[in-house]
This record gives C-alpha cells, structure tokens and sequence, in this order.
C-alpha cells in the first residue's frame, strides 16, 4: 500500500457542499511512493486551483477519517465529509505509465474521468494540473468542456523515389489503396498541434532509415481521444472475438484446466486490451491509430515519448506494404498463431528498439542484440514485476498474459538472432519462410535449423460425439497445460523437448466437455508423462467448483516418443482414447533450413568454462580460472563473474560499447567503485591511486580505492577495444592478499583468441 494523506477541498464559497473534493492515495502500480507522492500534490494544487482553499480537509482530519486503510471512494467520501473524491490507478501501457483518475460522488456514481499519460513520472505530472482542473470544471459545470483532444488524420504520402523492398510482398493480390476518412464512426478532427505532427513525420523517417523498408503507399495515421480509440480498438478485437472463437477457446480453457470456469475469454481479452494498447495498426483499412491523450512533452524536441509506441506501428504498416500481414483470425491451430504472430511483433520490436539505439548514436546490432538477450533472461512473470503492467493484466489468467507478452518478448530474441547473423536483409527473408511452431520462436536455432513439428493428427472424436474444439498447444500451452500443478521451471525445462502436438475437445452426451490430446517428444517424453500425472489434485480440485464442466478422471498412454491423455470421458472410454492418442506415426521430416546456410552463432555466443580455463568467443579472450573460485557466465551485463565467500573477493571483465572518451572513463571508474562499495556494505570509497598498466597485451588505465570501514581494496582497469569504440573492463574487490594474487594471475593470463575484429567489434559496426 502507498501510504500518503489526502486533502479534502472546498469551491472558493463555504455555501457550496457540493463541491468538496478529497484526493485519495494512488494505488500500487507503474509510480514509486515517491512519484505517486508528487502527482498527488499536482493534482491537490489542481483541484484548489478550481475549488479554492476554503474547503480543504487538513491532513490530521484525513488520517482520523480514513487512516491508512483501504476503503472504497464512496466510503471514503463520507468518512471525509466530502461530496466526491479523486481516485485513481497506475500501470504500465506499453512502456508508458497511465494513471487514471475518477471522480466518484459520495454515492458511489463516476461523474468524470481522465487519463494521464507519460514515460517518466515528470511527463505524467506535467499533464496534471490541466487535466485535473478541466475534469473538475466540467463535472461541476463551472465552464463549457473543453474539446476532445486528440489529432485526427495525418496522411504521410508514399515515400518518394520509393525503391522495392528486398522480398516480394506475400500477399500477391491487388494493391490496397490507403483509405480516404477515418474508419466509420471514429471522428477525425485536425492535429492538436505542429509539433506531434512534426514527431510523427520524423519517427516515419526514423524507421524507414534504421529498418530500410520505404512506404510503397500512403500512410494513415489517426490520433484518437481515448473514446474514440478504445471503439476503434474494441471494433478490431471483435472482429477476432467472434462467438464461436470465443466459444472455442472457453473450451480450451476449460480442458487444459488453464482458468475458471465463470471467466469468460472475451471479457477477460477485451478488458486486458483497452488497458494495455497504446497504438495499433489495422491491415483492414490501412490506417494506425494512436491514442492522441500524451503527454505535452512527449512530442517537444528532444524528447523521445510516444515516439517508440509510434515506431513499433509504423513497422507494422511497412511490413503490411512489403510482405502482407496475414489473417489471423480463422487460426485455429493455437500455436501456428502465435509464433506467425511472434515474427511480426518481433521485428516490430526490433524497429523499435533500432530506432532507439540510432537516435542515441548507439551501435543498432549491439543494443538489439543485449535488448534481446536481457529479455531472454526473464519470464513473462519477471517482465510483469519489472514493468509494473495494468491491473487487468496482473489479475487475467496466466494463459492471457503468455499469449499477450510471449510473442513481443521472444519475437524480439528471434528476430535479433536472425539479425544478428545478417542483418535486416535477412530479417526480411524471414516473412517468406515464417516460423510454424513456437518451438522455432523460443529456439531460433531450431528455425535456423529448420527443424519440423512431427506430423501429428488431430485426435478422433469417440463414436457418437461431436467435436467442439480443435488445435495445438504447442510449447507454450504445454507448459501452461503442466504449471497448473508443476513448478513452472520444470515444467518449461521439460517441454523444450515437445515435437508436436494436437488436441480434440468434444460435449459429452452429459453435457460436459472431454478431452483427447496426442502429443510428440524429441526428448522427455516419459516424464512428460509422469507431469500429467500429477495434475491429477488439480483437476480433482477443479473439478469441484460450481459450474465446471468437465470431469477429473482421466487416463494416460506412452508409445515410444507419444504420449496421450484422455479426460472427460467415462472409465471405458478413456481407455480407448487414450490409446487412440498415441496411435499416428509421428515422424518428422528431415531439417530444411529456411533462410538456407548463414554465419555461425560465435556473435552472440556468451562466455564458457571448460577445462579450467575462460573462453568467450564473443569477446575472442580467454584466460586461466582462478583457484577456489565460483564462476558465473549467465549474467547479462558482465561476460564473467567470478566470487569467493571466505575471504571474500569477486571479480567481473564487461564489454562496455562506449567509446574511450576521457569523460566516458573518467565516469565509469567513479559509478563502478560506488556501485561495488555499495554491493559489499560499504557506504563511501576513499581513493588510492590511479597508474598505467597493461590489459590483453595493450595499454591501461587503473584507479583503486579502499571502502571505509571493511577491508576491500577495489581495483577497476580498463583497456580501449575495437579501436577506440569500445573498452574492455576489469574489476576485482578483495580484502586479503592470497585470493588478490589469484585474481591478478586471471588478469595476467587474459589474452585474445586471434587478432581483432572480435564478433563483439563487429556488432559496433
């Protein structure tokens, strides 16, 4: 809980009752006490702007009204005394922190709204004040509403002398042309302002320079207030949430144990979407759209904003001029769509992450490639605790959030390593040979293998019963079909080996619904087998609740590398389906690699131990380990950490892709001996001396310090790398001199693998 007071506040007439506002405390969410603090005195010097003073609440009136403990606004407001007070919510919204503010009457009744909107909690600060008071000045009728901002269309023409992209378009039917008007029943009204106006103009430009992709038609941009957009969005989601997908996926599911009984898909995906989408681009009518409500100085010069929410749709409308974006929307093979949907939010992911590296004078392969390998190291669970995403997404089902984050996420890991091995002239050979699995997406070595699902049947249905569902899990809902009741590191460690699968869902003559699902293993399979036993408490539990329908009792078979399950149906019925799901051959075809033969991994292969020695073939370095230390080459900032507990020392060697400017180095060595004081449970450093030395056979600069109170000398070298582009870091942390003179025997046996470019000088480039 945030704990903060809130004021009670008057109209400037003390006659005037119904006019008095408390504040509340904003929620946990996207803000940190401190910055959800500061937003509530923007908005407490916002409603005293429109209300005056007379009528505050003072701080020692609040706390003995409400106190710390959460109630609910009308509650609250007769606790206070007040007529109304402002409540609001934080999140996240694809990188950008939303807070929605409501103003809601002492019955309960929400007599207003407004959305701020910003990238730092100074941007959504900045959109207080304004915001606050015309919410307040309508609600009360103490002036005419001001019009709904929100720019309408902007047209970007065709780029000219527009060459054709490096792979035919997908789609080879007749050209679509751009729309002339927005899309029926979304109002258009005229740019807000030049400046966004310029910032849309310039992010076009931005993309098409950093990905290489021209427009071949016109562009159509629409900015809609948040009306507006969530009909437009909500229009789009429809047209996918038909009645019998919704119905389809219900039954999913249901049968996979993956939510509640009472929750219904479509409410669940629709609430999910209007809280998290910023922007998207619509293939039907060829147009973007944007929510218009941003902060003010988001679109001011060098400030970066919606920029990047604008970049990730601009890739979208390119891709759909150069390759075709397919229709998704009579996909019932689950898994197909998410990894034809993970390629497309995955390149637009890398746009937009390029965009950002260039307009930071950053090399784009290197900042994609760490991007990428950063994520990689979370689950969608991490991203969400770090991201601070709505409140919608965090209580949905756990099959929304994967299938909502997983293709952004490891989209983004096989784009970047299909980049990372040739650039974005092979990205774009990609959308001719999509991946078909998400098995391919998770593994890109696998697609760059060109490694085939088994050809695995759809189950049949039993004599006499129809089936409802059909499709394929895939890795993804295998996982999600197992965390249920397993850990899911154990779960996601054992269906790495998943090779195909398909599922039938039929209604019983009961009513209820039944499952028969056959799966494939490259490896695993027997304790796949052994997983979906366990499930077993779980589906007894569910199988409790009011309103389920389907039954717990199930049956098991393995043959080989198949494995069935049947569920739902009665004892002699199981028996036989299950023997039926492992009943098809199984086999699959020999690899093809789909973009044909491109450059080994070496670029983006991490560092290794073998045989006591340290080898990073990223960096071309290797050197002799250290005795009785513990070595660690996962972390995705350092290339190795090395730790001993007893005496304690650690030492870590960073690539750092900065070029050796003297104020470059110079603030390098002063954040790491702060950061490192801080780790070992220091306060401050006292330093000792800097000199010349030698790193990897060249020139160094060293500086050392001592922290107070501990025993640790710290010691920071660095030497320039790829010509200056770079510089390699080394740092160790001792408090005695035995694992000193091991740690400076590392350092002294660091050499290179061959002379440079290394493969990490090559993604400078």
């Amino acid at each position: 809980m945030i704990l903060a007071f809130c004021l009670a506040l008057a109209a400037a007439s003390p006659a005037a009752p119904e006019r008095i506002v408390a504040v509340l405390p904003i929620d946990p969410g996207a803000l940190d006490a401190r910055g959800a603090a500061a937003l509530e005195e923007e908005v407490r010097a916002a409603v005293v702007q429109v209300l005056g003073e007379g009528g505050l609440v003072s701080s020692d009136a609040q706390r003995a009204g409400i106190g710390g403990s959460r109630v609910g606004p009308a509650e609250a407001a007769r606790k206070l005394s007040a007529t109304h007070v402002l409540t609001a919510t934080s999140r996240r919204m694809e990188g950008a922190m939303a807070v929605s503010w409501s103003l809601v009457s002492q019955e309960g009744k929400t007599v207003g709204t407004s959305r701020l909107v910003g990238f730092t909690p100074a941007e959504v600060r900045a959109e207080a004040r304004h915001k606050i008071e015309d919410l307040l000045r309508e609600a009360f009728g103490l002036a005419p509403p001001r019009a709904a901002a929100g720019a309408g269309t902007l047209r970007i023409p065709a780029a000219p002398h527009a060459v054709p992209g490096p792979v035919a378009p997908v789609s080879t039917g007749p050209a679509v042309e751009a729309p002339s008007a927005a899309p029926a029943g979304i109002p258009a009204v005229a740019p807000e302002s030049q400046s966004l106006e310029a910032l849309i103009r310039e992010t076009v430009a931005d993309v098409e320079a950093v990905r290489g992709l021209k427009r071949r038609n016109e562009l159509q941009i629409l900015l809609l207030d948040d009306e507006a957009f969530a009909k437009a969005l909500r229009k789009k989601a429809e047209q996918e949430l038909t009645p019998a997908a919704v119905a389809r996926e219900r039954a999913r599911w249901t049968a996979f144990n993956l939510a509640r009984p009472s929750l219904d898909p479509g409410k669940v995906i629709l609430s999910v979407l209007d809280e998290q989408v910023a922007g998207f681009y619509d293939p039907q009518t060829k147009a973007l759209m944007v929510r218009a409500h941003i902060p003010a100085s988001a679109a001011a010069p060098g400030t970066d904003g919606i920029r990047f929410v604008l970049a990730h749709e601009i890739e979208h409308a390119l891709q759909d001029q150069h390759f075709g974006i397919p229709d998704l929307t009579g996909e019932v093979d689950d898994d197909a769509r998410l990894a034809r949907l993970s390629l497309f939010e995955g390149d637009a992911q890398a746009a937009m992450i390029a965009v950002a590296a260039h307009r930071a004078g950053k090399p784009v392969k290197l900042v994609l490639a760490a991007t990428a390998d950063a994520m990689n190291q979370m689950t969608v669970e991490d991203l969400m605790r770090k991201s601070g995403f709505s409140p919608q997404l965090l209580r949905a089902p756990a099959v929304v959030r994967e299938e909502l984050l997983t293709p952004y996420v490891a989209g983004l890991k096989l784009v970047a390593e299909v980049h990372r091995r040739g650039g974005w002239s092979l990205v774009n050979r990609m959308f001719q040979s999509q991946p078909l699995t998400m098995h391919e997406v998770l593994h890109p070595e696998a697609y760059l293998a060109g490694e085939h699902p088994a050809p695995v049947p759809y189950p049949s249905a039993p004599t006499g019963l129809k089936a409802v569902a059909q499709g394929r899990m895939g890795e993804v809902g295998a996982r999600l079909a197992l965390s249920g009741c397993v850990d899911d590191k154990v779960a996601r460690d054992l269906v790495s080996g998943w090779s195909g699968d398909a599922y039938t869902i039929v209604r019983t003559t009961s009513g209820q619904l039944a499952l028969i699902w056959s799966t494939s293993w490259s490896d695993g399979a027997q304790s796949f087998a052994n997983l979906l036993k366990m499930q077993g408490p779980c589906w007894e539990e569910a199988a409790s609740i009011p309103g389920q329908e389907i039954a717990a009792q199930s049956e098991i078979r393995i043959d080989g590398p198949r494995v069935g399950l049947a569920r739902g149906l009665s004892r002699f019925a199981l028996e036989t389906a299950a023997t039926s799901a492992v009943t098809f051959a199984g086999l699959a075809s020999a690899p093809t690699p789909p973009l044909g033969v491109v450059k080994p991994a070496a670029a983006g292969e991490k560092g290794r131990v073998q045989e006591g020695r340290f080898v990073d073939p990223r960096l071309a370095i290797e050197a002799d380990l250290p005795d009785g230390f513990d070595a660690d080459v996962q972390q995705p900032q350092q290339e190795i950490v090395l730790r001993k507990e007893r005496p304690t020392a650690l030492a870590t060697i960073s690539f750092v892709p900065q070029a050796a400017a003297p104020e470059t180095v110079n603030g390098f060595f002063e954040a790491t001996a702060k950061a490192l004081a801080k780790e070992l449970g220091g306060t401050t450093v006292h330093f000792k001396q800097a000199q010349q030395t030698t790193l990897l056979g060249g020139s160094a600069q060293e500086r050392s310090w001592e922290v107070p109170g501990t025993r640790m000398l710290l010691r920071v070298t660095l030497a320039p790398a790829c010509g200056g582009k770079a510089f390699y870091a080394v740092m160790r942390a001792t408090a005695d001199e035995a694992p000193r003179k091991e740690l400076e025997k590392f350092v002294s046996s660091l050499h290179f693998l061959g002379a440079e470019p290394s493969p990490a000088c090559e993604e400078l480039e």
